[in-house]
């Protein structure tokens, strides 16, 4: 008998909870470079009781009172800065990553960072849209192998923090057959430069050749663009 009563106070109290939220919709934004994308995934929130805006200033926007909830697309490690930094200016807000590359290694990052939740870049607007329901709810909605990979000790290559956009850019680049010569004339550097410019990059992730650089990157999900 006291099965079946928290059985139903359980399902009142989901219902309670869903009243309440229709009547204080919870604000959300989406920020991407792709307008179709941000407009469709807006759209797809506001289906389902959000109210979704589209801020002019983000920096001001998430600096506002009340609960509120930032979606935001992941590219390079370096992203996940972006995050720390809107994590640290509003402590209460929630944050989901869209991760262009989801490998373990992007998740572990986004989440050390701030976000409350990830999800692939790819994902359908009912999955993105489940991660945020989950963190409002303070759990993490995680794919299988991600959270094996976690609970089975992945660690950060700490050496692959400190590469920037440009730099992950050459490496897509090379990793598509581009000799040295080549990519200093894409960017704008000479052929020595270029090199040396690569040398320190390869110090800093620990390799030593542009073979180890390519396959470190692969393993770290840098080269899909």
């Amino acid at each position: 008998m006291s099965v079946v009563m928290e059985a139903e106070e359980a399902v009142d109290l989901r219902a309670r909870v869903v009243t309440l939220e229709r009547r204080t919709p919870f604000p959300v934004a989406i920020t991407d470079v792709v307008p179709s994308y941000r407009l469709g995934l807006s759209a797809a929130f506001a289906d389902v009781g959000f109210r979704t805006e589209d801020p002019a200033d983000i920096d001001d926007w998430i600096r506002l009172p009340g609960a509120r909830g930032l979606v935001v697309t992941v590219g390079v490690p370096d992203d996940c800065e972006v995050i720390r930094g809107f994590a640290a200016a509003n402590p209460n807000l929630l944050i989901v990553a869209l991760l262009r590359h989801p490998v373990p290694e992007m998740y572990i990052r986004a989440l050390q960072a701030g976000a409350s939740g990830a999800a692939p870049w790819t994902s359908s607007p009912e999955a993105v849209i489940a991660v945020v329901q989950s963190a409002r709810h303070q759990h993490v909605l995680l794919p299988c192998d991600v959270a094996r990979a976690i609970a089975a000790g992945v660690t950060l290559p700490a050496d692959l923090g400190s590469i920037g956009s440009a730099e992950v850019k050459w490496l897509q680049m090379m990793g598509k057959g581009r000799t040295v010569a080549q990519l200093a004339r894409a960017v704008g550097y000479s052929e020595r430069e270029m090199f040396r410019l690569l040398r320190q990059l390869y110090d800093r992730m620990g390799v030593r050749n542009r073979t180890e650089a390519l396959l470190k990157a692969a393993r770290c999900g840098l080269l899909a663009e």
